[in-house]
């Protein structure tokens, strides 16, 4: 009884400390939205900039140019009739289009959908509410996807809305034809697989009333297939095929076919080693240590757990492991596929700190339990050797790694057997033992927000404002960075990726393309796909965002003559392409001219620093880096140039001097994007092997 006790004082000291945590993480929320994702998001995947905004082109279009697809083309009409879309269009009627107001209707999503989830657990505990609350809300991951209007998104919303109204109000008929309808807007609005969700409602279901489930699942499965068949016709009429065409292509004509079912070493690699690619647990490595014990404290407990009829946590076991088992079979596993797994995750550690000791018990062994604890204490143990690899050795996250985690594994099993006495002890106190984690997750956390405030860079919003000087009014931008630079202004955009399954033989004939945005691996894509354009296209600007450098390009101007012949050239194309001829004369009036109507082009200067630099004039060329670091001063980019410029410049003279000004950038560099040291070390090697190569001839 001394320590329920103990255990009670805990949690009730909690609360006050809980709500604040909650009132911060919500503001925290809405600070600095027109700044760029995480920097140290880096190497996990570049979708978090170049993706959120293709999801909401259907409302920028309705708002600024009266029609929802101004292009009619039609192979991304899921986005249209998705939720995202719907919220979107909404916050742009009252805010106008922005990065900004898209970016409200993301938190808007992610932040009722993780309040719904919790608010569910607040009939049973006010404790569970707020852990789960405290748990979802300070993620670092969920705070910066929540903040960018991904599908992902809208599936938060849904699925929180959805455990929400079943766990409040099941078995009730009306909750369950609710349920399926709005299962089949999880498919149809949100994301296809977040239809997983019925699985655990099936598993609820089955354990709470086993001689109703015929007929309260079939109620739930019956509604969701009227629901799906009815919703589909209303969205896409005769362009349903587009919808099944869209669903096959990503679920494995892009990625191949799933690796995990082409062997039994492929399968125990991805089942165990699932969010190693993604790092799921990379920027919060605490809660990898709450759901390992908070499941091994449920496999210890299971027959009792299985009794008590908690509809909420049959739910999270449900959802947390059918999301696993369906996502690890792909080859493709973004980090933004699995933020959903992260509520119920979340929702089971608020469930093992509240009722702990309400079924808590001895446990007795079976072959079934003992293999279940064992496969969950060989991905935490392979996890755990992932997360430390990559925080301080910097190894690559290779899946060879999950069988270093096997003979760890082995040591726990036996561990356990030995000290099970004592680990039993270990597991009656385990609600305080968790606590004092999810305390050490809620400070890491706040490490990770800090570090990006401080940080925080503007990097695709500038880069936007420099499209308007770059290219014309008229021009009409393709490419994986296409909406992500329009979002803030009134340029036309095209949805369109490089090597995909089912090519577009002729994109360039049918629709008006005039200027293309990728990064360096979709340029190959392009060039590969339409081997035309690899000569001939026309090089405009270069923007850096976090670890990826993105091009923007004219079409070649024998396709300009042919498909785009009204097309208005702007001061600073006619001086770039004068500066790719070498006409000093022409280069140097239209860059200027283009710098006369905008100051602030970042895009003209940095041609005009290159052009000075290299004809010598070393004193006007820094000058402009200097002037552009004054006005963009969280650009690392242009630290990493400017340094380039003077590191070259100190093995043209071998002045030590530019040696310590290149030296000054490429450090001023790193403070802003510690990820581009390894970048600093290969340019400087590379000049160097260059600079070697010379004084050899």
């Amino acid at each position: 009884m001394k320590n329920d006790n103990n255990n009670n004082q805990l949690l009730g000291y909690s609360v006050l400390p809980g709500l604040i945590v909650i009132a911060l993480s919500l503001i925290v929320r809405f600070l600095f939205l027109e700044s760029d994702p995480p920097y140290f998001f880096a190497w996990t995947s570049q979708d978090i900039l170049s993706d959120p905004y293709n999801y909401i082109h259907f409302a920028r279009n309705r708002i600024l140019y009266g029609q929802w697809e101004i292009f009619d083309y039609s192979r991304w009409i899921v986005f249209k009739n998705s939720l995202v879309t719907l919220f979107s269009y909404l916050f742009f009627l009252v805010g106008g289009v922005s990065r900004v107001t898209a970016n409200l209707s993301a938190i808007f999503m992610s932040t009722a959908g993780i309040a719904l989830f919790a608010l569910a657990h607040l009939k049973r505990s006010q404790n569970w509410f707020i852990i789960t609350a405290v748990i979802l809300l300070t993620n670092m991951t969920l705070i910066s996807f929540g903040r960018s209007p991904f599908l992902e998104t809208g599936l938060i919303f849904l699925c929180g809305l959805i455990y929400f109204l079943f766990n409040r109000y099941y078995p009730s008929r009306w909750s369950l034809l609710l349920t399926g309808l709005l299962l089949s807007l999880c498919g149809l609005s949100g994301k296809m697989f977040g239809m997983v969700l019925i699985i655990p409602i099936a598993f609820v279901i089955w354990n709470i009333d086993r001689k109703r489930f015929v007929e309260q699942f079939g109620t739930i499965f019956i509604s969701t297939v009227i629901s799906f068949i009815v919703l589909a016709w209303l969205f896409f009429g005769s362009q349903i095929g587009n919808l099944f065409e869209f669903m096959g292509e990503h679920a494995s004509g892009i990625y191949g076919f799933p690796e995990s079912m082409t062997s039994p070493v492929k399968f125990v690699e991805h089942l165990i080693s699932f969010g190693r690619k993604s790092k799921l647990f990379f920027f919060s490595p605490f809660l990898l240590v709450l759901i390992s014990l908070s499941l091994t404290a449920i496999v210890f407990n299971w027959e009792k757990i299985r009794k008590q009829n908690n509809t909420e946590l049959l739910f999270c076991l449900g959802w947390l492991a059918s999301g696993y088992l369906l996502l690890m079979l792909f080859n493709y596993q973004p980090l933004r596929y699995q933020l959903f797994l992260l509520m119920p995750t979340a929702g089971i550690v608020g469930y093992l700190i509240s009722f702990y000791k309400e079924i808590e018990t001895d446990f007795k062994p079976n072959y079934k339990n003992m293999i279940l604890l064992f496969l969950i204490w060989w991905s935490f143990a392979s996890h755990l050797i992932f997360i430390v690899a990559a925080y301080f050795f910097d190894l690559t996250m290779s899946a060879a790694i999950v069988w270093y985690g096997l003979p760890i594994a082995i040591l726990m099993m036996i561990a356990y057997y030995i000290l099970r006495t004592k680990l039993n002890l270990f597991f009656k106190n385990l609600p305080s033992y968790l606590l004092v984690i999810l305390c050490l997750s809620v400070l890491f956390q706040s490490h990770w927000v800090i570090k990006w405030f401080n940080k925080r860079t503007y990097n695709l919003a500038e880069a936007g404002q420099s499209l308007t000087c770059d290219i014309s009014e008229d021009a009409v931008l393709i490419g994986p960075y296409a909406q992500a630079l329009t979002i803030d202004n009134n340029i036309r955009s095209f949805i369109y990726w490089f090597g995909m399954a089912q090519k577009e033989p002729r994109l360039f004939a049918e629709y008006p393309v005039t200027h293309i945005a990728a990064d360096v691996s979709n340029w190959d894509m392009l060039f590969k796909d339409y081997p035309f354009l690899n000569q001939t296209i026309r090089w405009v600007s270069n923007y850096r965002f976090r670890d990826i450098e993105t091009r923007v390009a004219r079409m070649p101007d024998d396709y300009m003559v042919q498909y785009n012949r009204n097309y208005n050239l702007t001061d600073y194309e006619k001086g770039i392409g004068y500066f790719q001829l070498a006409n000093a004369d022409s280069c140097l009036h239209y860059l200027n001219k283009s710098l006369e109507s905008n100051q602030n082009n970042k895009s003209a200067s940095l041609i005009l620093a290159n052009y000075y630099l290299g004809h010598g004039n070393l004193d006007v060329g820094f000058g402009i880096f200097d002037t552009l670091m004054q006005l963009y001063p969280r650009d690392y980019s242009i630290c990493m140039e400017a340094g380039a410029y003077h590191y070259s410049l100190y093995h043209r003279y071998s002045n030590d001097k530019m040696m310590a000004e290149a030296d000054k950038m490429f450090n001023r560099a790193i403070s802003l994007n510690p990820n581009c040291r390894l970048e600093v070390k290969q340019l400087k090697e590379q000049s160097d092997s260059i600079y070697t190569a010379q004084n050899n001839k």
